[in-house]
Order: structure tokens, then C-alpha cells, then sequence
């Protein structure tokens, strides 16, 4: 059996804020939502390197090799992270590893997340659908479908013009290690 890290802290209803998911604050339904995190195997859980505590979590999913696209998502980090530089550190880790793969990057955010969605334009994203999906496990919920390519990704991420600042998180795959510093 899973063992599940202790979820409240994390997953507080004030934390989802935006979320489309307004039960995954309730162990049942977060248990889901870290099950398939594992699943995935493609995965990350977030430490805060000063502290050693959990501090979020993200994951690649839909993957398509035909037209050379992934999708980031399932992004949350605690609240005493939320308008830092974390999740655009996180971002950026995982866009720049995608972007040895891929071409396209996709993004599902939630339609009433605006916070997600303002910081995942701020990375160059573009708003190309307004959907809706509905999975086995999850509530149907109305969502903006962000576009970003690898050619976008380079002209504004471009190492020489952007600030890197130092960020104290692991992202932690279920297998190796990826250190942002």
C-alpha cells in the first residue's frame, strides 16, 4: 500500500484557490490525485531545501510523440509559496527539459484560476481553447488550453536577458534527482 504524506497542510481548501478540483482538500479525493501522480511516473514532489518540508508538487501528462507535444500540469504549490519566483522556477526546470524532447508545451488551467493563468502567460503561453474535460476520477471543469513552443520558450527565456535568481526547492522524480539552485 501507498503511503500518502500527510495532505492537510497542502491541500487546505484556501490552498485551492482556483482550483477545478474543490474536493481534492478532503483526503479521499486527494489520495486520488496523489495515486495518479505516482501512476504517471512522471511526476515531481517539491522540498524546500532550508526547511526539508513538502512544499507542492507538478507533473508531466499527455504525452504526444506525433506532433512532438507534452503537457505540464497538475501544479500546486503551498501558499506561503504563491507569488514568488518557486513556480516559475519550477516552470522553467521543467520546460527546459521538455524542450529536449518536444516542441510544443501545453498547459490546462482551470477557467476561474487566474493567478495560474497570468503567471503561465508571463512565460510567453498563449490562450488557444476554452474546454471542457471530464475524466473517470475527476469533476467535469471548464478550463483555458495554453500553448507554448520551443521557439517562443527561447526568445524569452533567453539565459542572457532573463534573471536567474537562486531557488532553494528539489523537484524529486520518482527516479534521480533534478536540483534547481
Amino acid at each position: 500500500m501507498t503511503k500518502y504524506p500527510e495532505w492537510q497542510p497542502y491541500c487546505s481548501r484556501g490552498q485551492l484557490s482556483g482550483c477545478p478540483s474543490k474536493d481534492r482538500y478532503q483526503r479521499p479525493a486527494f489520495e486520488i490525485f496523489f495515486r495518479e501522480a505516482i501512476q504517471s511516473k512522471a511526476a515531481f514532489l517539491l522540498y524546500d531545501i532550508k526547511t526539508a518540508e513538502i512544499i507542492g508538487t507538478s507533473r508531466y501528462h499527455d504525452i504526444h510523440s506525433a506532433d512532438e507535444s507534452i503537457t505540464i500540469g497538475y501544479t500546486f504549490l503551498a501558499r506561503v509559496y504563491w507569488g514568488g519566483t518557486h513556480n516559475k522556477a519550477l516552470k522553467t526546470l521543467m520546460l527546459d527539459h521538455a524542450f529536449t524532447h518536444f516542441t510544443t508545451a501545453y498547459f490546462n488551467i482551470g477557467e476561474n484560476n487566474i493567478r495560474s493563468q497570468k503567471a503561465i502567460e508571463k512565460l510567453g503561453a498563449i490562450k488557444t481553447l476554452h474546454t471542457e474535460n471530464h475524466t473517470a476520477t475527476q469533476p467535469k471543469n471548464k478550463h483555458y488550453i495554453y500553448k507554448l513552443t520551443k521557439e517562443t520558450w527561447q526568445k524569452t527565456n533567453n539565459p542572457d536577458t532573463t534573471n536567474h535568481n537562486h531557488h532553494h526547492f528539489i523537484a524529486a522524480p520518482q527516479k534521480g534527482n533534478a536540483v534547481i539552485k
